[in-house]
């Protein structure tokens, strides 16, 4: 092998290890991951947060990329928060319920009988927190991208259909939920608490009489084959944050950053609360069209009556924020706020 031969081999040579060695020069600057509770057949993924990778991946010029994991993949479901501040979850989101002892304030979200759909929810959520940030330290520890609630709770039953107030005296209704137990004593039901996975079979067997929950999942996990009656007067729902690790946020370019403030914030918050609402409308249309369901709706003055007997489940609520550490005179100026943007937001 002559000189040059010899010399070409070792050029090559070296080419081919700096190709393993070296990184793409189209990698990403940030591969970020991120989750949430939802799975990724959920609307709220496909048609919410899929888009906006795409969108933030476009308008990085490829810098950011974004991969959503399911949920319980990355780490467990009730760390996300605690997992964002940390840094070991780039991106995630939660109901403010999975952590106790913080967001406290957020319980003004989910008072009983005052939200009207969930798009309505997200907007008056976020308006809140940028109203009263120092009310919400949680939040001040990560990089806040948007807030929303869950889809607006009803009530289903069996048997017995809920059309006014002295209905509901009795019912063993089922809530996965804590906070929905007090709220059911106060409307002189009997609350059941149990996981989503028994509340099937505990209604199609009598051990219960109805569940509260969103529409959605009365269709996922094909409670309307079981449920006669779905009574919507818009009890309640649950806030969620969502977020970023607030030192991976503070090391981008401020071209990066704007990338991620143009692509989140109020507008992210009402698509996500606006998708919400759309996929409750088209599961509530479904199963009524399945001939097996009524759907009742209570109108306003049945509405009033109900929240009239929920008022002391407020005033509760206001003593359980101030225990948190809260001036009574500003919770009650923010819940007032709060109203105020439900009503504002209405437009």
């Amino acid at each position: 092998m002559t000189l040059s031969s010899r010399f070409g081999s070792l050029l090559a040579c070296l080419s081919l290890l700096t190709a393993f060695a070296a990184p793409s020069a189209d990698a990403a600057e940030y591969e970020l991951n991120f989750t949430t509770p939802y799975f990724e057949r959920q609307a709220t993924v496909t048609s919410v947060f899929k888009p906006l990778i795409e969108k933030i991946a476009k308008d990085s010029k490829g810098e950011i990329e974004i991969t959503y994991f399911a949920p319980n993949t990355i780490n467990p479901e009730k760390e996300n928060y605690n997992s964002v501040v940390s840094g070991s979850l780039d991106i995630g989101a939660n109901v403010t319920s999975r952590n106790p002892g913080q967001f406290a304030a957020a319980d003004i979200v989910q008072l009983p009988m005052i939200n009207v759909s969930p798009r309505n929810a997200a907007l008056s959520w976020w308006d809140l927190v940028q109203k009263y940030p120092d009310a919400f330290p949680e939040i001040k520890n990560i990089k806040l991208l948007g807030c929303w609630t869950g889809a607006m709770n009803a009530i289903s039953t069996a048997k017995t259909p809920i059309r006014k107030l002295e209905d509901l005296k009795g019912m063993r209704i089922a809530t996965i939920s804590a906070t929905n137990i007090d709220m059911l004593k106060q409307l002189g039901a009997t609350p059941m608490q149990m996981s989503n996975a028994d509340v099937y079979l505990a209604l199609e067997r009598g051990m219960i009489d109805g569940v509260i929950t969103a529409i959605p999942p009365i269709r996922a996990q094909k409670l309307n084959d079981v449920v006669k009656y779905i009574t919507i007067m818009n009890i309640n729902c649950t806030p969620f944050w969502c977020g970023m690790n607030k030192g991976l946020y503070e090391e981008m370019s401020p071209e990066l950053k704007k990338v991620i403030d143009d692509n989140t914030g109020r507008a992210f918050s009402e698509a996500v609360g606006k998708c919400l609402e759309d996929s409750a409308e088209t599961d509530l249309k479904w199963i009524v069209e399945q001939g097996k369901t009524e759907a009742i709706i209570l109108d306003d003055a049945e509405r009033a009556r109900w929240a009239e007997q929920l008022a002391p489940i407020t005033e509760a609520t206001i003593k359980k924020i101030v225990t948190a550490g809260f001036d009574e005179s500003l919770v009650r100026e923010m819940m007032g706020y709060y109203k105020e943007r439900v009503e504002a937001n209405k437009q």
